[in-house]
């Protein structure tokens, strides 16, 4: 008998405990929504709003053009009844990402906040250091990305043309090693020439030349090497009777290691 009334007690108390964790969990529950709506409304109010947006670094992107797309990105509700116009909520990453997507010219975005109003953007245009023309142009940054269309050339900068897969926004010429031949069709520079044009076909290079032969290397070479070639076939004399004579020197051929060949 003893044995059956502990029994009953041991359920008695587990149905109490249990019936306890209930009203703790509801208790618990309703405080986190409570103070989650309660959160919300304040946000709601505006009195936290970001009612300024300060944008530096710009120069090709206008200022309008970019508030008008953070303020959209702003105007986003997150979650529930939470808006991300709030130093709070908003939304860093997405907005970064979103201003990349939508100009090209645009290579970094970096946000901050100034008190409880005021969101402030620096953005990090791309610089030009060449182009790639086919049917239109492409203004090339220093690794090579495609970013801006041109319907023609610009003054000033290394034409670069051949046959890509895909041409368009996002797209790498060459990938890694643009940096490299880029900075290598520079040095040709200091031969007291002017570079024209490259043209890349898989990986082979013709780079065009105001008043010297096409040069002809491999996308992979070294390029200090290949220049240090260069200036030993220019002073030599057997290169300079052929280049002075009546059919001239057509190009001069480094792709094959150290052997050089002119025609």
């Amino acid at each position: 008998m003893s044995t059956s009334r502990r029994s009953t007690k041991k359920i008695r108390l587990a149905q109490r405990r249990r019936k306890l964790y209930f009203i703790y969990f509801i208790a618990f529950s309703s405080v986190l929504v409570l103070a989650y709506v309660g959160i919300g409304f304040l946000l709601m109010r505006g009195d936290l709003s970001i009612k300024h947006i300060n944008i530096t670094g710009n120069n090709i992107v206008s200022e309008r053009q970019l508030t008008a797309s953070v303020m959209y990105d702003l105007a986003r509700v997150k979650w529930l009844l939470m808006s991300e116009d709030t130093i709070f909520t908003y939304d860093k990453n997405y907005i970064q990402q979103d201003l990349l997507n939508k100009y090209p010219d645009i290579e970094r975005v970096e946000m901050s906040t100034s008190g409880v109003d005021t969101l402030n953007i620096n953005i990090k245009e791309r610089d030009v250091v060449a182009q790639w023309c086919g049917n239109v142009c492409y203004l090339l940054d220093k690794n090579g990305s495609f970013f801006r269309k041109e319907e023609q050339p610009l003054s000033g900068y290394i034409i670069y043309k051949g046959e890509l897969r895909e041409v368009g926004y996002k797209q790498t010429l060459l990938k890694e090693g643009f940096a490299d031949l880029h900075s290598f069709v520079l040095s040709l520079n200091s031969l007291g020439t002017k570079v024209k044009e490259v043209h890349i076909y898989e990986d082979d290079v013709e780079i065009f030349l105001d008043n010297l032969p096409i040069i002809k290397v491999n996308v992979v070479d070294d390029f200090k090497k290949i220049l240090s070639y260069i200036k030993l076939t220019l002073k030599s004399d057997d290169f300079k009777k052929v280049f002075n004579s009546e059919g001239g020197v057509e190009y001069i051929d480094l792709r094959f290691g150290n052997k050089i060949y002119y025609k």
